[in-house]
């Protein structure tokens, strides 16, 4: 894979922490502020498929609710959402089985702070002894800066339909539109290993295995081009209820 280390800023507590130099988008807060990447054969949201999507982030604001990105039909209460809440708490949607995380150290205080999340769905595996595999339950979790802030046993009935919007909620009657900045954002076709999260974060990444959408910002203008070579770039939709 093609890999460039990136310049080292200080996270919240002091520490040492590398986000990669480049460009970013930002995002105003309105609802129409957006852009998509349409749901493909390789950009899947369901609970058949697993999928990892990490993204720096960077919020201008902490007592509103901000969606980074979502997908879905509200009608159907199947859709997918990854969001600040009002409390400061991040929240990964799924199908309305909600993994939430945060609650423990009173929310994030990240206001005009840089931080990397990764968001990994593993859905369920059915027995196959012949080859060693048995039945596995689907979980999801939530890494901040590479460590792991929590999982849970999955149960949602996801299947996300139409683009992953980024910027704003699938509920066109509360949009949460996100207000702030994002940089780096990928999505993998699998679950990513914990010890790949701890490392990878820190990296700039083009190509590389199961990498099938990677969003650097620093071509000027939609549509932002797919660095993956999956042809999965992202564009303003055409029009925003």
């Amino acid at each position: 894979p093609t890999t460039v280390t990136g310049t080292v800023k200080s996270t919240s507590s002091g520490g040492p922490l590398g986000r990669p130099a480049s460009g970013s988008i930002a995002l105003i807060g309105s609802a129409t502020s957006v852009f998509q990447i349409q749901n493909s054969s390789t950009v899947k949201l369901n609970q058949d498929a697993s999928f990892t999507i990490q993204a720096w982030v960077k919020r201008d604001r902490s007592k509103k609710a901000d969606t980074l990105m979502s997908a879905g039909i509200d009608q159907l209460r199947r859709g997918f959402a990854v969001r600040y809440t009002e409390d400061r708490l991040f929240a990964m949607e799924f199908g309305g089985d909600d993994l939430v995380v945060g609650a423990k150290i009173g929310g994030y205080n990240h206001t005009n702070k840089w931080m990397h999340w990764s968001i990994k769905f593993s859905a369920s595996r059915e027995a196959n002894p012949e080859k060693g595999q048995y039945q596995r339950d689907p979980f999801q979790s939530v890494y901040l800066n590479g460590a792991q802030e929590g999982n849970r046993k999955s149960g949602g009935n996801v299947a996300a339909e139409g683009a992953l919007t980024v910027g704003r909620h699938y509920k066109p009657d509360d949009p949460q539109p996100f207000k702030g900045a994002m940089d780096e954002l990928r999505f993998w076709d699998r679950a990513l290993a914990d010890s790949v999260i701890a490392t990878n974060f820190n990296e700039q990444l083009e190509i590389s295995d199961g990498l099938v959408a990677t969003l650097t910002f620093d071509d000027m203008g939609t549509p932002y081009k797919d660095y993956s070579g999956k042809g999965n770039s992202a564009e303003a939709p055409p029009s925003v209820e």
